[in-house]
């Protein structure tokens, strides 16, 4: 059995911004990783990352993933039914165990 293991951090998303017509759009957004949770700017998202890949990853690198969040006003609620359909769809075609975790919609959750 190959063995695992567990990595934990932030991915920062950092927009730039534009006025267009007196309104504020994002011009293009810079990512960084950090192993602990940053102070963040304004307009700053931080998504914490836990990972759970195994040691021949290192080796033989295999693993490519996507995480696209849909256009809103808000970020989709993710009820855990859904979060359970999906990990299950992921098992199911991948093998990969992916769990989600929606913070509950408080202050301090949404600051970190």
């Amino acid at each position: 059995m190959n063995r695992m293991i567990d990595v934990s951090c932030h991915l920062i998303l950092s927009p730039s911004t534009h006025r267009v017509c007196g309104e504020d759009r994002v011009k293009n957004v810079s990512v960084s990783i950090r192993s602990k949770r940053p102070s963040l700017g304004p307009l700053d998202q931080a998504l914490q990352l836990r990972l759970r890949v195994p040691e021949s990853l290192f080796f033989k690198p295999q693993l490519t993933a996507s995480i696209e969040v849909p256009e809103g006003d808000a970020p989709p609620v993710i009820t855990p039914d859904i979060a359970s359909d999906i990990a299950e769809v992921v098992r199911e075609r991948t093998g990969i165990r992916l769990s989600i975790e929606a913070p509950a919609d408080t202050e301090e959750a949404r600051n970190g």
